[in-house]
């Protein structure tokens, strides 16, 4: 059972609390009454009351392994609460009522037993993504109402997300690598005349494979010097042509 209010933070599983950013409830009974400034939530059944709660989650790392709505009840209640995901983001505290209340999901998310006044607290894990707005309304399946406080009421008993998380592991560490090193020489077999063609051979080398290769042959005057790139010849073996007459 986790306290009221705060956040608390582990190296390894962290957990944030937090407070609801916006509450109320709408009634069916009055369809066009707000109970947004109200320091209570009621809930039930038949006729029917419903509560919305909006909670404004940031400053989370790691995957969410677990969130636990947590409301705290002042009566009690022997069936149980539902919670259901609500995809409006667009609803105001002081504006919702039953005639704009946005619609709920068909599908609990969550569940309480029997509930005495105190805390009450229910799995909503599949509601919670990460950070940013989550919207949610819980219902109440029973006919006898149940009333909740409201974020109205106080820090100490409004309504709380309790978010817990899975650090991230640490990346692993980069691999271990060599540079390439000569180990034995590239070499050009062939015979230097025109019509023929000659072979680069790329040598041997050491290092972490793999290991590629690319080829550029030069045209050099007599002496070596004042080279230039050959247009296109960039494959290991090259066919010596007119223009390469006299030159290395």
């Amino acid at each position: 059972m986790f306290g009221g209010g705060g956040a608390t933070t582990n190296a390894a599983n962290p957990t944030q609390t937090v407070t609801a950013s916006a509450d109320s409830y709408v009634s069916a009974p009055s369809p066009s009454t707000n109970y947004g400034t109200s320091t209570a939530i009621r809930i039930d059944g038949s006729p029917v009351q419903r509560a919305y709660l909006r909670f404004t989650v940031a400053g989370l790392s790691g995957q969410v392994t677990r969130a636990t709505l947590r409301m705290y009840a002042t009566s009690t209640l022997r069936g149980g609460l539902t919670a259901r995901g609500v995809a409006d983001n667009t609803w105001a505290e002081t504006m919702i009522k039953w005639s704009n209340a946005p619609p709920v999901a068909a599908t609990a998310e969550g569940s309480t037993g029997a509930i005495s006044p105190g805390w009450v607290s229910m799995d909503v894990t599949r509601l919670v993504a990460g950070n940013g707005t989550i919207n949610l309304a819980v219902t109440n399946a029973s006919t006898t109402a149940i009333g909740l406080r409201s974020r109205e009421a106080g820090a100490t008993v409004a309504p709380q997300l309790v978010i817990e998380t899975q650090a991230a592991p640490p990346p692993p560490p980069p691999p271990v690598t060599s540079p390439p090193a000569n180990t034995s020489p590239p070499t050009v077999s062939g015979t230097a005349q025109e019509g023929q063609t000659v072979t680069a051979d790329s040598g041997a080398w050491s290092g972490t494979q793999p290991i590629t290769f690319t080829y550029q042959w030069r045209r050099c005057d007599s002496s070596g010097a004042g080279c230039a790139d050959i247009a296109g010849a960039k494959a290991a073996a090259y066919p010596i042509v007119t223009a390469d007459i006299g030159s290395s």
